[in-house]
């Protein structure tokens, strides 16, 4: 191993060749055998030392090549030696080599781990940017795909609302084509018995049934709601296998219309002899501007369930009759003329509207008749209501709950009605168990009345301005009821009348200055002398004319007829004169 390096190759030729040797190391182990061959070959025969066989002269030749191969193996051990060096300084070499090689893979690594980093923050950033440019594309995307859907749905919204608007126009023209001509609807409860056990089985507070749509006379679909009060205990509804249940007490009605029309109608309840009949007039406006699309007209105690209630046929019946209605004011579309004048662009568009009313000839009828009840009345000066079982109605009333009077008619006056208070009408003080009972009354708008309020034998004086209609005017502090009421358990209320004055609607007009000769001057006795014969008026802007006219009390004058008894005039062609004095106070 050691001569066959390439640095000890080259001191081969320094050493001896022997026979059938290739190396030094060869021969060299050649020899070593030579010599120890002969040294024990010596050894064996030293007491044959006088005879030596012919070979003793190998052994001198040994040791004498072992002199010669002194120097040899001394630098074989200098090479030995040598070689150790350089393996130790190769091993050194390696080691630093490697320890190099180590530093420079960390370094590659490093730099590796370094470049990758870069590459991949590079590539993040990239990514990144990458990604944030697709999410803003894909939000504006969904942006304007959220946009478009909205102008879609709006759009078919939009035509979905203008498909359901003319649908409900084709059906309310339809409807008011079918209904143009109604003016009367009836609403027959069927198997009034069992349905009112049912209500007043889940509730014995009071039960309430509501009617079918309905319309009349071309105008928005409106419907009732008969409401029945409390339940009496005396009066009890027999059921077949079933508990009896009390019968409720009032019926009250409800009316729900549309918002912005103007009705005067009658209701009726029952059939027959005992039916019920009331006239209304209410307007039907929303006061909360919640802009609701109906409005309801509370009608309360109307009457007692027990009297329209038809037992035999098992049925109740409501009427509704329209006596007269006015719609609210409906803009039409102005269109400029085919053949007119060109319009001015930054004029405004002219506005019509137009309004839909109607009066049956049922309520002109009734309004006549209205008027002539009121000229036979203006007579009438003392009007009194008896109010019988006064102690069943303390026990049911309440403080600040009404008992209101038929309308009636009198000192020319109509539609006045008295508003009873068994228990008062001040809720906001307490009186103690007994609080005093309170008369009022109402009448038509810019009426003035002065009277006198009985209730039993305590009276009170009146005088009330009716600035609007159905406004009530009256007094209280009449004294507890019960300390009034006679030996039947009844009261006696009372209206005496002593004066009545009635604005009438006001004249108004602009003043006009009209010359000699129009149709004014020729009123006054035809043309003044000195003036011109000319005709025309001429407005006075500025100023304004307003003629009130006020309706006393007819009871306040009286017609008297002077007559001439002179016997030599003839009476007969004298004029008798007409004068009309007052009661209290001159001629007037």
């Amino acid at each position: 191993r050691l001569y066959g390096s390439s640095e000890n190759s080259q001191h081969s030729g320094s050493f001896g060749s022997f026979p059938g040797s290739t190396s030094p190391a060869r021969s060299a182990e050649r020899v070593y055998a030579m010599a120890a061959t002969g040294t024990a070959a010596a050894t064996g025969h030293s007491g044959e030392a006088t005879s030596m066989p012919p070979g003793a002269d190998v052994g001198k030749n040994g040791q004498h090549t072992m002199q010669q191969l002194q120097p040899m193996l001394m630098q074989q051990e200098q090479l030995r030696d040598r070689c150790a060096g350089l393996e130790k300084a190769l091993a050194e070499h390696a080691r630093e080599q490697e320890q190099e090689i180590a530093k420079l893979r960390v370094a590659i690594d490093e730099k590796i781990e370094a470049a990758t980093t870069r590459l991949g923050t590079a590539l993040t950033a990239q990514i990144d940017m990458q990604h944030n440019s697709l999410r803003n594309e894909l939000c504006i995307l969904q942006e304007t795909l959220q946009q478009s859907e909205a102008s879609y749905v709006a759009e078919h919204a939009n035509l979905s609302d203008g498909i359901r608007s003319q649908i409900n126009t084709l059906q309310d023209a339809s409807l008011a084509a079918a209904t143009v001509f109604s003016r009367c609807a009836s609403w027959k409860i069927h198997h009034f018995k069992n349905r009112l056990a049912a209500l007043l089985q889940v509730s014995q507070e009071g039960a309430s049934f509501r009617s079918p749509k309905f319309s009349v006379n071309a105008l928005p679909d409106m419907h009732m709601e008969l409401q029945m009060s409390a339940c009496e205990t005396d009066v009890l509804i027999p059921l077949p296998g079933a508990q009896s249940l009390p019968v409720p007490g009032s019926c009250s009605l409800q009316l729900w219309v549309p918002t912005g029309l103007q009705l005067a109608f009658r209701v009726t309840l029952g059939t027959g002899d005992a039916s019920v009949s009331y006239r209304f007039e209410h307007k039907f406006v929303d006061e909360a501007a919640n802009q609701i699309e109906q409005v309801c007209f509370q009608m309360p105690n109307l009457c007692q369930l027990d009297q329209v209630w038809n037992r035999s046929t098992d049925t109740l019946e409501v009427a509704f009759e329209l006596l007269e209605f006015r719609c609210r004011p409906v803009r039409v579309d102005c269109r400029p003329l085919e053949h007119g004048p060109p319009e001015v662009a930054d004029e405004e568009i002219d506005e019509m509207t137009v309004v839909r009313s109607a009066t049956c000839e049922a309520l002109l009828h009734e309004r006549v008749r209205c008027e002539l009840q009121a000229m036979r009345n203006r007579s009438v000066r003392r009007i009194e209501w008896r109010l019988e079982g006064c102690s069943r109605l303390l026990e049911l009333c309440r403080v600040g709950e009404t008992v209101d009077s038929p309308v009636f008619a009198a000192a020319g006056l109509e539609r006045i009605q008295l508003h009873f208070y068994p228990r008062g009408n001040d809720t906001g003080t307490s009186e103690g168990p007994r609080p005093a009972c309170a008369l009022y009354i109402s009448g038509p708008s810019r009426t003035t009345l002065r009277g006198t309020l009985w209730v039993g034998s305590n009276s009170r004086q009146l005088e009330h301005y009716f600035q609007h209609k159905g406004e009530a005017g009256g007094r209280s502090k009449f004294g507890p009821l019960e300390t009034q009421l006679d030996c039947n358990d009844a009261i006696m209320l009372a209206l005496e009348i002593v004066d009545v004055e009635s604005d009438l609607p006001d004249i108004n007009g602009s003043l006009c200055l009209r010359e000699v000769g129009s149709v004014a001057g020729a009123a006054h006795g035809g043309r003044v002398p000195g003036t011109k014969n000319t005709a025309g008026t001429q407005p006075v802007h500025g100023t304004r004319g307003s003629l009130r006219v006020r309706r006393r009390d007819p009871s306040k004058t009286e017609e008297l007829v002077k007559c001439v008894s002179l016997p030599t005039l003839d009476a007969r062609h004298q004029h008798l004169p007409i004068m009309k004095s007052r009661r209290r106070g001159g001629i007037s």
